[in-house]
């Protein structure tokens, strides 16, 4: 049977009241089966209120299980079947479902104006003791806003360290950040320090795990020059990935931040869809210790993937906006990204009016061919493929256009990553959004015993 057929076929839409679940007598159980494995996947999307922005989260198991609560009421428990879609939630969604599903949340916010204008979206993300957020804006043009939901019942305790152009940057009121359980701390990065360049969070949490979001807004006085969410990059590493930068008529910026107390060469080049290819002028760049660096990328006419290598770990980011025109201007982040791995499964609630499209790197020596399936919440089995990525390339699949579009990938490829880029005209606005595809298998994987004073008990 298809694994894919279940989040595809029913679409829930989930009022304020819980949904009771339905208890059915329990099979009885051969002598020789295995116990039943209860342990559940959780991920926090972020969702808010907005008198001109619609804010949707959507989530999708490929089984039955799917759980949806807010962040602050644990115990008030959904249970929608099939896909989940979300609206006018004014606070951060808890969503849930048995680790061994396939299992996946979006949160999109789309505005014609106001301060949240523009096409934003953000993959929802498992609680941790770590995140890492590079290109982040806090110059007097820039606001940027971390959201902190802490979904244990203890308290947590977050420590920030900024890395700026010239390295480490005081940020007074950074450490020791309490967030308390079962709630959703704001802080305003740019009470605490201000840049004129981009710069690099590491947020480490000294007691507790917490889910981290960045909601990254920019503005010319007081006028909306576009919102949206800031990816987390994946953490330092010799050799990082980010899956697209996508086609816009505005500017693309590359950051690159070096937390180490060396300096580090790095080696970047493009993934192109006919394969590997250098970036002229950057194909060597160094970075002093401690320090975030920005690099323009020039004109991008088509989508690319960028391979960042060097001999101490670093993190990357892009920053991009759709238009040179200020009225039509939305601005868009991508970041390095850890590999897909097994069974990703993610839902988008774009809207019929916006253009999606998978895409696929690739960073090896050699081709890789992935399972891809695409469907919508009007259900059905969705239609599977095969794509083959060209080495050291990547690969472009259009997703359907729907109020909800779900993507699932199969068959684990070492190095492959994945995002989805979404246009999509809002008013006068180019609106543009990248979301990053990470199978949440990892985080309901079995791990390793150990013991990490940070998370408790």
């Amino acid at each position: 049977m298809n694994r894919w057929i279940a989040p595809l076929a029913t679409l829930a839409l989930l009022a304020g009241a819980t949904v009771p679940a339905v208890l059915a007598p329990a099979p009885a159980v051969p002598a020789a089966a295995a116990p039943e494995d209860r342990s559940r996947v959780q991920v926090v999307c972020p969702s808010f209120t907005d008198v001109v922005a619609k804010v949707t989260v959507a989530g999708a198991a490929s089984g039955a299980g799917l759980r949806v609560a807010d962040v602050t009421a644990p115990d008030r428990v959904d249970n929608p079947e099939g896909i989940a879609q979300l609206g006018n939630r004014p606070d951060p969604q808890v969503l849930t479902a048995p680790r061994d599903l396939a299992f996946g949340a979006s949160t999109v916010a789309a505005a014609d104006g106001g301060g949240e204008r523009g096409l934003g979206a953000a993959a929802c993300g498992a609680p941790g003791a770590e995140a890492w957020f590079a290109g982040v804006a806090i110059s007097d043009a820039d606001e940027a806003d971390l959201l902190l939901s802490n979904t244990d019942a203890t308290e947590a305790a977050v420590d920030i360290t900024v890395h700026g152009d010239q390295g480490r940057l005081n940020a007074p009121g950074s450490r020791g950040i309490v967030v308390p359980g079962n709630s959703t701390v704001s802080v305003p990065l740019n009470v605490q320090v201000t840049s004129a360049a981009p710069v690099t969070l590491h947020l480490e949490t000294s007691q507790g795990r917490v889910a981290a979001m960045l909601r990254q807004r920019s503005w010319a006085e007081s006028v909306s020059r576009g919102a949206d969410w800031l990816a987390p990059a994946a953490a330092p590493a010799r050799e990082v990935v980010i899956p697209v930068v996508p086609a816009v008529a505005g500017t693309s910026t590359l950051v690159v931040a070096n937390p180490g107390d060396r300096t580090a060469g790095v080696a970047i080049e493009v993934l192109g869809t006919s394969g590997r290819s250098a970036l002229p002028g950057l194909e060597n760049v160094q970075l002093p210790a401690g320090a975030t660096r920005s690099f323009d990328l020039g004109e991008v006419a088509e989508p690319i993937g960028l391979r960042l290598t060097s001999e101490r770990p670093i993190t990357a980011g892009v920053r991009s906006t759709s238009s040179t025109r200020p009225g039509r201007v939305d601005p868009s982040y991508s970041a390095a990204q850890p590999e897909v791995g097994t069974d990703a499964l993610l839902p988008l609630a774009l809207g019929q009016g916006a253009d999606g499209q998978l895409v696929l790197a690739n960073p090896g020596d050699g081709e890789a061919s992935v399972e891809v399936t695409l469907g919508t919440q009007l259900g059905g089995p969705g239609v599977t493929s095969t794509v083959t990525v060209p080495a050291g390339g990547i690969g472009l699949v259009p997703l359907p256009r729907a109020a909800v579009a779900v993507v699932g990938i199969r068959g684990e490829v070492p190095g492959l990553r994945a995002a989805v880029v979404a246009t999509r005209k809002l008013g006068r606005v180019d609106g543009v959004a990248v979301v990053p595809i990470v199978s949440n298998a990892r985080a309901g994987a079995m791990p390793a015993v150990g013991y990490d004073p940070r998370v408790g008990t």
